[in-house]
């Protein structure tokens, strides 16, 4: 960890917030693998699954902007319109 401030850093640093968000979906997936019985190839063709959604296999999730019932373009971040304060219809992991 980039510091020691607190029992478990400090997460103000982009590398410590790196490593604790590295280190809670490790300790996710242990804990999902070993209670439901999953495997390394099954997590690996869901990533793989979850990366080519949107079209292109790029390790990474590209999230479009949708057209609000208003007709202005709603981005996923905020996740509401600007025009008229509608929420638009993403995931909660659209917004991270």
């Amino acid at each position: 960890m980039i510091s020691s401030n607190g029992p478990m850093g400090n997460f103000d640093h982009p590398l410590a917030r790196l490593d604790r968000v590295t280190l809670l979906s490790h300790a996710l997936w242990s804990l999902a693998a070993e209670k439901l019985q999953l495997t390394d190839e099954q997590l690996i063709e869901r990533m793989v699954e979850l990366d080519e959604a949107d079209g292109v296999r790029d390790q990474k999730v590209t999230v479009y902007p949708k057209q609000c019932s208003c007709g202005a373009m709603v981005s996923a971040n905020p996740g509401w319109c600007m025009s008229c304060g509608e929420r638009g219809d993403f995931s909660p992991f659209h917004s991270v």
